[in-house]
Parts: structure tokens; sequence; C-alpha cells
């Protein structure tokens, strides 16, 4: 990994990064089905906008193909529709899902009248479930907040600490925030038995009135500390794990909003602090510089750079 010190202001994220999730991603399971269709709805609110608007397209022309091959079976069962064009059916099919009824083309045979009122049906339906699930991936109430791409492990009035920060990238604010982090270490019990067991951090505040810029998370490494003791290269060794959660109101939506983040061995750094981002004006107003939110400088700097 290059050092985060040198002339790039901004460390580019490693493309190995699991993502700000927690790390559910890398369990593989067996004896279970897990495929899209084993549960599609969680599947539909989780995925990303392109993957969701790709599935619906990709669900239109596959209904409409499937129709398109029943009205092809019966030629002569639409009015106005060229004998074996699949191409006619095809449309036709489109006509029929969408209720658009153009009247240039119309079922005559009980076939092609069964097929219509059987799509029809499937048509209304398709709208109804189309309609709440894009509600639904609307409506989550998730909060818009920036997690520093590194934990650091750095001395703060003379205490060893793991840090981090978080900004609100909200013009409103984030009422009562609440922060809860996690580290999940290799033990092994007195039995000898190896596990892998997590354990609650203390940190310095845990909580917010109101969330409008940054906020640095700090964890003291002192005797009470799980990870009392432990260097970078522990850390490392031990494939530690660090989750974050966050909880607040944000006042733009009124609702009890969430945001997680997860930190493994490789974005945990030693001997750096954060870059200053906050400056206030003399006009009294506070300016956060997101372009170095993630930037870090030796500790012994007085400057960043």
């Amino acid at each position: 990994m290059s050092s985060p010190l040198g002339e790039s202001p901004r460390p580019t994220r490693p493309p190995s990064r699991p993502g700000s999730g927690v790390g559910l991603r890398r369990v593989t399971r067996s004896g279970q089905r897990d495929g899209l269709f084993s549960d599609l709805y969680a599947h539909l609110l989780a995925c990303s906008w392109p993957r969701f608007l790709a599935f619906i397209v990709g669900a239109f022309v596959a209904v409409n193909l499937l129709f398109a091959a029943a009205y092809w079976l019966d030629p002569g069962g639409v009015s106005n529709a060229q004998p074996g064009s699949f191409g006619d059916a095809f449309f036709f099919s489109i006509q029929t899902l969408a209720t658009i009824g153009y009247g240039g083309m119309a079922p005559v045979s009980l076939w092609s009248h069964a097929v219509v009122s059987l799509e029809a049906l499937i048509g209304l339906l398709a709208v109804a479930l189309g309609t709440g699930l894009s509600f639904a991936r609307f409506s989550r109430p998730l909060a818009r907040v920036l997690f520093s791409e590194y934990a650091l492990l750095s001395r703060r009035d003379g205490v060893e600490c793991l840090v981090f920060r978080v900004a609100n990238l909200r013009s409103t604010e984030l009422l009562d925030a609440r922060l809860r982090v996690a580290v999940l270490l290799d033990e092994v019990t007195r039995e000898g038995e190896q596990l892998r067991r997590l354990h609650d951090l203390t940190l310095e505040r845990d909580s917010l009135p109101s969330l409008a810029v940054t906020w640095l998370v700090v964890h003291r490494l002192d005797e009470r500390s799980p990870l009392y003791g432990c260097d970078l290269a522990r850390l490392r060794d031990s494939d530690v794990r660090i989750f974050v959660t966050l909880t607040g109101l944000d006042t733009s939506l009124s609702q009890t909003v969430f945001a997680r983040f997860f930190y493994d061995p490789v974005h945990i750094l030693a001997d750096v602090r954060f870059a200053d981002v906050v400056t206030r004006r003399p006009d009294g107003s506070v300016h956060l510089a997101l372009e170095r939110f993630h930037d870090v400088i030796s500790q012994n700097d007085p400057e960043p750079r």
C-alpha cells in the first residue's frame, strides 16, 4: 500500500474495499437458497438504481416476448397484424400490457382474447408492483454522511487513540446523532476454542445534540479498551474488523436515518493525523473542504500539506 503522505491531496479508494456495509458480502453459505429470487423484494430494494432499472427493463422485455410468442402461435388471431409476424405480435403485446390500445390491432380469436385477458391482468399487477418498489426505494430514510477512508492510530493528549471522522453531507442538521463502534477480534478461550468475538468500543463522545458539519470520533486505547497494547502490525496480523453505525433524526425528512461503515486492517494507519478541513471565515460562516476530507498528514506536521 502506498503511503498516504505523498503529494496526492486525496488518497484514492483501493479497489478491494468491501464498501460501506459491514463485510457480509464476503460471507458464503451452504445448505441455503441464496439466489436473486430467494428474496427478490430485498434484493430490489438494496441494489443500485442502475441495476434496479435494468431489472425493470429486462422484465418488461421478457414478459412481452413471452406473450408475443403466445400471439404468434395463433396466426390471424390479431386483426391488422401480418400473419406469422413476430414483430407485430411483440408490439401488440406492448400495447396490451401498457393498456395503450391504439386501435390498429385487436384480438379476434378466442385464443387471442384469452391471452389479452391474462396479459391485461399481469400488466395491472406489474404497474402496482413497480410503483410500490420505486416508492419504497425513494422513501427509504438514509443519512447522507461521509466516513473517512481511514481509521488512524494517533496520539491525543499523550494517549494512543483510534480515531476517524464523519461529515454531514446534507445542508440540514442531523439531530441527536449517535454512534456505535465495535471491533471483531480473534480470541482463544480458556478451553482452547478459537473464535471471533465482537467488542464494543467506548468513545470519548458517542452522541451529539446536532451533527451539522463534522465529527471526530475518538476511542482511547487505555487499559479498558479491548485494543489496549495493540500496534498497527498486531491489528493487521489479527485481521481486525471495525464496524460503525450512525443514527440520528434528519430535520429535512423528519425521520430517523442511519448509516454504517466498515474498516478493515488495510484501512487503518498509524502515526498520522487528519488534515484540517474546517475553517471559519471572517463573516462567521464555516467552510468544509470535502475534497480534503480523507487526507492524512504526519502527526508532527504543524500544517496540512
